[in-house]
């Protein structure tokens, strides 16, 4: 026998052999031992998670018989609510919405028009999926880009575009967005103040529409979520206006495991940041104390360094 016929073989002995042997694979060359851990880690376990996700839509689109060309908006709901499948579906949107080419959207109490429902388990959730017709207002075919970050607000959300006047001169846009309450629907007397306050305007009457050439007042609320509103002051006509992709503003999604997923703006109107005590005032009313990285909460993060997470998901 020569060196070159011999192979030696490396195992784990003792009490924990039988873990370490699951844990890692061994190779070596010559006198060097290379051991490899193979246990993944949370990023790749989300990554796995949001396949299946995508697995999930495919598989209910075929079941409805949709055709790849079908315009078509899925709006989930998860069963529990404070699943962390909430967070991993809000932070790999993206690659949901282009791998199944298909929009995903939170389902509210205003989502109409069902055409088919179908629930799913996922690692321990209930995965409900509610087919609507027509593609949402933000969302760009093939793609699922925005223009704040990469993902969008994990709760309902409207965009804000003022037509037809100039906002308040301490103003720097006149784009903006809402953040929708979850638990109540707004009025439109509620929206009217939202948007005259958003913009300075407290003492101008503001129109709202749904399309910049005014052809579709807003009347019905329950179209708010990921739509644009116009609000014009009166006598002003109506124009054409290029189709908002994404949210206006800058925010930032936060997880907990103690309630709903949430999202916190980092400036509103487009361009006006939200300063710490702005910041703080939010975390206050949304009843959160902190914010962190990641899931275990180990790296902390200061009001000051919020806008550098903007588009991402934060944790409380």
């Amino acid at each position: 026998l020569e060196m070159s016929d011999l192979r030696i073989m490396y195992s784990f002995s003792g009490d924990s052999s039988s873990e370490l042997s699951e844990k890692y694979e061994a190779d070596s060359c010559e006198d060097i031992l290379v051991l490899l851990d193979t246990t993944p880690d949370q990023s790749m376990v989300e990554e796995g998670i949001a396949r299946e996700v995508v697995n999930r839509v495919q598989k209910f689109r075929k079941s409805a018989g949709l055709k790849v060309s079908d315009e078509v908006t899925m709006h989930y709901k998860i069963t529990p609510s404070d699943h962390n499948l909430n967070s991993i579906i809000v932070k790999h949107l993206e690659y949901v919405q282009t791998s199944s080419k298909t929009p995903l959207r939170p389902k509210t109490s205003t989502t109409t028009s069902v055409t088919k429902t179908e629930v799913f388990d996922v690692k321990g959730a209930k995965l409900e999926l509610n087919i609507t017709p027509g593609f949402p207002a933000d969302y760009a075919a093939g793609g699922g880009g925005t223009s704040s970050g990469g993902g969008l607000p994990a709760q309902p959300w409207v965009n804000v575009e003022l037509m037809g006047v100039k906002p308040a001169s301490y103003i720097r846009s006149n784009k903006g967005g809402l953040l929708l309450p979850q638990d109540k629907e707004l009025s439109l007397a509620q929206l009217q103040a939202c948007i005259q306050d958003m913009f300075g305007l407290y003492n101008v009457n503001l129109e709202l529409y749904y399309k910049p050439d005014k052809s579709s007042k807003v009347e019905n609320l329950k179209y708010l979520p990921s739509n644009t509103v116009y609000a014009f002051k009166p006598n002003t006509s109506g124009s054409s206006s290029s189709k908002s992709e994404g949210f206006h503003c800058n925010f930032v999604n936060i997880s907990s495991k103690s309630k709903s997923n949430c999202s916190m703006l980092l400036e509103n109107p487009k361009g006006s940041s939200l300063d710490v005590s702005d910041l703080q005032a939010c975390l206050q009313n949304l009843k959160i104390k902190s914010l962190y990285k990641d899931e275990k909460k180990s790296s902390a993060v200061k009001l000051s360094d919020v806008n550098k997470f903007a588009g991402q998901t934060l944790y409380a």
